[in-house]
């Protein structure tokens, strides 16, 4: 058996490293690359790719970002390089990115595709180690809550309180309602149900949300029974994220939006699917035309929500039309 005076690498890491990090960094970003770099683009449709970021991808600094603190720098990188990858460029070729990356973070159920925001996602994985939430300087004699408190009269001790902290904390402490029983202090995380820290409730604390990005339709979208291919087809409909030439003379790229089929109107995203002559001969032929009524006057989230409501085999073939 060969032995050997030290390993080179660590679950994928250097096993040894000086003050400096960039090895490793270097070294994560050249296997996330190698990864990417080995499947064509043009072989792997939209759910192919969410796939291999989600489950490959996202996945090669786990274990490094448990570690260490990413500088945003390399952070910002990786997600370059995705988000080149989801959009279609390679090497030095920038092809349009029709949403931010911001975005497409976003949980499904609020318009996004559920990609991990790195940054949010490594304080998560740090936290996970004991210790690493205190912040503040030890003081002698404090050690838990019950060292704030008078414990015969079960109140605060507002004398303690004031001489070590400053007037925005005090108010903060003194608001906590007291337990009448007297309890044992312990540490317990207010998010999970078990009260143990998780990475997965604390990416989602930090990550946050609007509540107004949530809307029906993104819990309909994924719920279709139609391929994922049509399902992201669906989805970049709904975000109105589809490079219609509309959309394109908006971004400078064609002088001219008309439609080339009918040349009646600029060729928009309501007018590619309902309003051109040959899109409103294909859903009659394919006797879906009960599905366009009341389209042309809605966005297409809302559409898909009255969809939702209407026969399953009809709205299914309406998608694949799409």
């Amino acid at each position: 058996m060969r032995q050997v005076d030290r390993h080179q690498k660590y679950l994928g890491i250097p096993a040894l490293c000086g003050r400096s990090k960039k090895v490793l960094f270097r070294e994560l970003l050249y296997r996330m690359w190698k990864k990417l770099r080995g499947w064509k683009e043009k072989l792997l449709s939209r759910a192919g790719k969410e796939v291999l970021i989600k489950t490959v991808i996202q996945a090669l600094p786990t274990y490094l970002m448990g570690v260490y603190k990413l500088p945003a720098a390399v952070i910002k990188e990786i997600h370059s390089a995705m988000a080149r990858f989801w959009w279609g460029g390679k090497g030095d070729e920038r092809k349009m990115h029709w949403l931010s990356w911001e975005k497409m973070c976003k949980p499904k159920c609020m318009g996004g595709m559920g990609f991990k925001d790195l940054a949010v996602f490594n304080d998560a994985l740090l936290g996970d180690e004991e210790g690493r939430f205190i912040k503040s300087a030890r003081v002698e004699g404090l050690e838990v809550v019950g060292d704030l408190m008078d414990v015969g009269r079960k109140e605060w001790n507002v004398d303690i309180i004031e001489s070590h902290f400053n007037e925005r904390d005090q108010h903060c402490i003194m608001a906590i309602p007291l337990s009448t029983r007297c309890l044992h202090d312990e540490l317990t995380w207010a998010y999970s149900k078990d009260d143990t820290y998780s990475v997965k409730t604390a990416y989602m604390l930090g990550k946050g949300g609007n509540l107004e990005d949530f809307h029906r339709v993104w819990n309909i979208l994924w719920s279709l029974n139609v391929s994922p291919k049509v399902c992201h087809f669906m989805w970049r409909a709904c975000t109105s994220s589809l490079p219609v030439r509309k959309v394109l003379q908006r971004c400078h790229l064609i002088d001219d939006a008309g439609c080339p089929c009918c040349a009646r109107e600029d060729k928009t995203q309501s007018h590619l699917f309902y309003r051109c002559q040959m899109s409103i001969k294909l859903w009659e032929e394919l006797g879906s035309y009960i599905l366009l009524p009341g389209v042309e006057d809605e966005a297409m989230c809302d559409t898909l929500v009255r969809w939702s409501q209407m026969d399953a085999n009809v709205v299914q073939k309406g998608c694949y039309i799409l």
